[in-house]
């Protein structure tokens, strides 16, 4: 195993530098925005709320700085690091060696293509997760100073761009890429095919979200003070004076009534559907199993690839 490490550094040192580079630098943009919300914090707790900007969204358990403001700019970066990370170290697992014509010498040296597959996969997927690690952690000290009054681990702000799920999305992404790389056999389509196919798993995730979690109905006066803060807010339902749901369409024919015109009896009452912070470890939970479950059928995939590809 340590000499399949030193092979995985070897073979993909640039690929993996690029990674840790970029994880790196996501880290520390982060890592700054935190040191300057933790600071606005400690004065706040001695300056009192009526003092710029400790008053407004403190009160409801969020600071806005310059940094922060400015960190908000690297959001679509960290949560596109796990896809893109996969990407890049998945697709020349094998491609390389395709497009070089060196697979048909390493694979009859090695005892199965199976066995030449384990080596090459398990060391770069370890260290492609140990790369994502400091933008993982980044983001939740980030998140903990940004909602100062909000535990994180029940909180869905900056959700997909801290934490564990950075990880669980690396993996599936590592295997299209193995796999695209191992079907097509050069690098450059590879890299265009497994990127397009990883952009829509993105996408796929995050229209599947909350995985089938039922979420529950909350009034406007929800949106009001703390309890704002951390839910995730998946739409809005309206129902009728007897409680009943009718179409949107349907609410806002009543709703566009002129007010000297309305009738209190009819009016439609509208809900939102939410998931609350307390639920985060659950919806997690969820999209880690959506994960490993297309993440097996992807590592069988991989196989086949693996199994039947030609060396040539």
């Amino acid at each position: 195993m340590r000499r399949a490490f030193a092979l995985a550094w070897r073979l993909h040192r640039a690929e993996l530098a690029t990674v840790v580079g970029a994880s790196t630098a996501i880290s520390l943009a982060v890592l700054w925005a935190a040191a300057d919300l933790a600071e606005t914090h400690r004065q706040c707790l001695a300056i009192g709320a009526r003092v710029a900007p400790c008053g407004g969204p403190a009160e409801v358990g969020q600071y806005f700085t310059d940094a922060s403001q400015n960190a908000q700019m690297v959001y679509p970066f960290a949560a596109a690091l796990p896809f893109v990370a996969g990407v890049v170290l998945g697709v020349p697992l094998a491609s390389r060696e395709l497009e070089h014509r060196t697979a048909h010498l390493a694979w009859p040296m090695a005892r199965s293509r199976l066995r030449w597959l384990g080596l090459r996969l398990l060391p770069l997927a370890l260290l492609g997760l140990l790369a994502l690690a400091p933008a993982a952690m980044a983001g939740e000290v980030l998140t903990r100073h940004y909602y100062p009054l909000t535990d994180p681990a029940a909180n869905f702000e900056q959700y997909g761009i801290r934490g564990p799920i950075l990880f669980a999305r690396f993996v599936p992404a590592l295997l299209i890429g193995a796999a695209v790389g191992m079907a097509v056999g050069r690098q450059l389509p590879a890299l265009l095919v497994a990127g397009a196919l990883v952009a829509g798993m993105g996408a796929g995730l995050s229209v599947l979200r909350p995985f089938g979690a039922v979420p529950v109905e909350r009034g406007s006066r929800f949106l009001e003070g703390p309890a704002q803060v951390g839910n995730q807010y998946l739409g809005i339902v309206y129902r009728d004076s007897d409680g009943n749901l009718i179409p949107e369409e349907q609410a806002w024919v009543l709703l566009s009534v002129p007010e000297d015109q309305v009738d209190p009896e009819v009016m439609p009452r509208e809900t939102f559907l939410v998931i609350l912070g307390e639920r985060y470890h659950e919806i997690l939970l969820r999209e880690a199993g959506v994960i490993g479950l297309g993440s097996v059928l992807l590592g069988a995939g991989l196989v086949r690839a693996t199994t039947r590809r030609r060396p040539s």
